[in-house]
């Protein structure tokens, strides 16, 4: 009866002892493979999402229109007032600029 010598053995080990045990020998190992599987996980939905998008051609269609459209709404008042603004802002900059007196220059 092997199976009740195994049995038995495990309701003896220290469970907390062993897991730690484990894991300190192992723990490059673990961390190793765990990296390699979260990789491997990335690289699935990278290609999952790149390669096999869940919309028809209809769907993306319709998604470039109003792409399209949002992108090259030209508004020409706001256009116009930001030209307005740097204008002024030339303006300010281009005036000579008046000396006033130094108030700590001593005398």
């Amino acid at each position: 009866m092997q199976g009740e010598d195994f049995l038995k053995k495990i309701k003896a080990l220290d469970w907390k002892g062993f897991l730690y045990h484990f894991f300190s020998r192992k723990i490059n190992f673990v961390t190793i493979i765990l990296a390699l599987c979260l990789l491997y996980y990335w690289g699935y939905l990278w290609y999952f999402y790149i390669f096999n998008p869940a919309w028809d051609e209809n769907e993306k269609q319709v998604y470039m229109d109003e792409k399209f459209k949002q992108n090259t709404a030209f508004d020409e008042k706001k256009f116009e007032e930001i030209v307005q603004e740097t204008l002024v802002r030339k303006s300010a900059f281009d005036e000579q600029m008046s000396v006033r007196q130094d108030i700590f220059r001593l005398k």
